[in-house]
């Protein structure tokens, strides 16, 4: 799930806690890993293998054995699946507002446009025309 804002955080307030190391580094040592993140870019990969997910994930601990990582996976709890109902909850609104608001465009415009063939109707009248329209009714 990851904390939104965190780098930023970390980077303000401890500087020295953020930076880019190589990965021979952590060599011999375990290392956490917040597997959403990675499963997220395999998902939306150009790869269109139909196991991508499971092939990138097994390329990745190969990655990580061969440098000596033990790595700890760490997956979302389940507090984060009623995130993501509501996160699915709140985008099938928006979606629906906006196709809402594209309705209420196209029909503003078929307005304007008969309003605009009225204005030139009544702009072709003169004005001596609408003055005796005027005492007629």
């Amino acid at each position: 799930m990851g904390v939104k804002g965190l780098t930023a955080l970390l980077q303000r307030l401890a500087p020295d806690a953020v930076k880019t190391q190589h990965i021979s580094h952590y060599k011999g040592k375990s290392l956490a890993i917040d597997v959403s993140c990675f499963l997220n870019r395999f998902i939306y990969t150009i790869d269109p293998h139909p196991a991508r997910v499971q092939r990138n994930l097994y390329r990745l601990c190969i990655y990580l054995r061969l440098h000596d990582i033990r790595p700890v996976f760490v997956f979302d709890g389940p507090g984060r699946i009623v995130e993501k109902e509501q996160e699915g909850i709140r985008r099938e609104a928006m979606k629906e507002k906006v196709k809402k608001s594209f309705q209420l465009e196209k029909i503003r415009k078929t307005r304007l446009k008969g309003l605009q063939g009225s204005a030139q109707i009544l702009k072709d009248f003169s004005t001596e025309d609408v003055i005796s329209m005027l005492e007629d009714m």
